[in-house]
């Protein structure tokens, strides 16, 4: 059988503040992965270029080669083509994508025997937690249940804007994970639960207004700030430039600024907050993505 599979699959921005491990947001930067039988071989293009594994550690492999390995199929010679817009460990999403993108294809030279919901199943699984994984596979703004496998959309204003400070630094999940604490006070439980419903309620009513209250958080930042110490100013500079909320994406290093106009001037206060805390980095203004990732057979 001769095909060539098509995956394109969103970059994903969790916990969008307040919604940490619950929520996530579908953005409108791509990885296309293109897979062709015969010739085995691995090639990176853009981002992760010279990071990422061209063999068998490839993790858009591995996804293919779990998913016929659990079909019982044989994995043939592959020639794998990653073109890569997502940031490396710059809490957008990337190895989610990766997740998804191998789950797609080897679902579908097996015959596509698992169901939509199936590998969402498994790719939360994979992951650890199910929020970006969501958003990458069915797009838009997702909540997630991961203990009950659930996820839901949240309709997002189509006015909504993003825009992106990406530090040259990058961050690993685990890092950004090691430094959260073990437990919570009650009061800081209850301060993100009103916040995460009243963001919710913000987007879908459309009343951006709220956004900035509603995207405050007390779970993880304010830990995560021993190892971005740049990460406050760079949130109050996007605010003050006129953005209606703007918080940590995922486990960082990324800042998320969400706006409806005056995209230029918050990326600009946002670069010039950067600067003067000496941290390099480029800023990327782009949108939520209402589709996730998408497989085309050729």
């Amino acid at each position: 059988m001769s095909k060539k599979i098509v995956v394109k699959t969103p970059a994903t921005s969790a916990n969008l503040g307040s919604g940490f491990d619950c929520l996530a947001i579908a953005l409108d930067i791509f990885n296309t992965v293109s897979v062709e039988i015969g010739n085995k071989s691995i090639r990176v293009v853009g981002e992760g270029e010279n990071e990422l594994p061209v063999d068998e550690n490839n993790l858009i492999y591995k996804m293919i080669k779990l998913i016929m390995d659990q079909q019982g199929y044989n994995v043939p010679e592959l020639n794998i083509t990653c073109d890569n817009n997502i940031p490396i460990s710059r809490g957008l999403g990337s190895s989610a994508a990766a997740i998804v993108t191998g789950l797609l294809i080897g679902n579908e030279l097996s015959g596509n025997q698992l169901s939509t919901k199936d590998l969402f199943v498994l790719g939360s699984e994979i992951e650890g937690h199910s929020d970006n994984v969501a958003a990458a596979l069915f797009g838009g703004c997702q909540i997630v249940v991961q203990d009950k496998n659930i996820n839901s959309n949240v309709s997002i204003p189509k006015n909504l804007n993003v825009v992106l400070y990406i530090p040259k630094e990058s961050v690993s999940t685990d890092q950004a994970r090691s430094v959260l604490p073990s437990s919570i006070a009650y009061s800081d439980a209850t301060h993100n639960l009103g916040r995460v419903a009243l963001l919710i309620n913000s987007l879908n009513s459309g009343n951006l207004n709220d956004l900035k209250i509603s995207t405050e958080d007390k779970l993880h930042q304010q830990y995560r700030q021993s190892i971005l110490p740049f990460m406050r100013v760079i949130i109050n500079s996007a605010i003050n430039a006129g953005a209606y909320g703007a918080f940590l994406s995922g486990s960082g290093s990324t800042i998320l600024a969400l706006s409806a106009g005056k995209e230029m001037t918050i990326a600009y206060e946002m670069m010039d907050a950067a600067s003067k805390a000496g941290v390099e980095g480029e800023t990327l203004i782009t949108k939520p993505s209402f589709h996730g990732a998408e497989i085309n057979i050729l």
